[in-house]
């Protein structure tokens, strides 16, 4: 952490001046990126206080460093060689949260669509023990902010069950056409005879076991078939 430093402004330039006697690369990229985005600079010079100048930073070119004398680009996909990054980050998320007590375990799910926005192509989801014998404890989602460079939580996308499509059904049938023309191949999750009370729509339901067997359960019922298979489909908002 550095400790000492100043933002000079001036009407031509507005900079960062290091004034601890060495300074570590990330703690200088750290306190620049906090500054850029704090007063919204699109550009901050950072200068040491003899006058050398370290470099000028903007966040479209942020860069973060697995040492200090080799910057690298922050990882928008997460990979073998990588990924003790981010589960360096997790583990200061969950002591940081005061969840050391508390965790169950944790999960990284790679398998997810493209993210819009700057996050990794990864989410993390903490699983907590039980609050007590009767009352378990909600687990929680996370995503990684390339621009924040931490996992921050999932944003709720406020869906309703008409958003969630059961879709690409693969009936188990016999080789009877009409039959197969009166099954159908998508239909929205709301006409399914399921307890909907257990689940939120919000949720990523493509990666919860027990809403997945509960749709396959209640299309047999429905239709009187079963089936080899189906896949979930969220209708995305604009701001996802």
């Amino acid at each position: 952490m550095i400790k000492n430093w100043k933002l000079e402004i001036t009407e031509n330039e507005t900079k960062l001046i290091i004034q601890d006697g060495a300074a570590m690369n990330n703690d200088i990229l750290s306190l620049a990126r906090h500054l850029v985005i704090k007063y919204h600079l699109n550009k901050l010079p950072v200068y040491h206080e003899n006058g050398n100048k370290y470099f000028d930073y903007t966040l479209k070119e942020d860069t973060k460093y697995k040492n200090d004398n080799l910057p690298i680009k922050p990882f928008k996909k997460v990979t073998d060689s990588n990924f003790s990054y981010f589960l360096k980050k997790a583990e200061d998320l969950i002591h940081e949260s005061g969840y050391v007590d508390q965790l169950y375990g944790i999960d990284f799910v790679f398998d997810v669509p493209k993210r819009q926005g700057n996050f990794a192509d990864c989410l993390l989801c903490i699983d907590f023990l039980d609050i007590d014998e009767e009352t378990e404890r909600p687990s929680e989602l996370y995503q990684f902010d390339l621009m924040e460079l931490k996992w921050v939580k999932k944003k709720k996308k406020q869906r309703s069950w008409k958003d969630i499509m059961i879709t690409n059904i693969n009936w188990s049938t016999p080789d009877d056409v009409r039959v197969m023309a009166g099954l159908p191949d998508e239909i929205y999750a709301s006409v399914l005879n399921i307890n909907f009370s257990k689940y939120d729509p919000d949720d990523d339901l493509d990666y919860n076991e027990d809403f997945l067997d509960d749709v396959s359960d209640a299309l047999t019922n429905k239709y009187g078939f079963c089936h080899d298979g189906f896949k979930i489909k969220i209708r995305r908002k604009e701001n996802e």
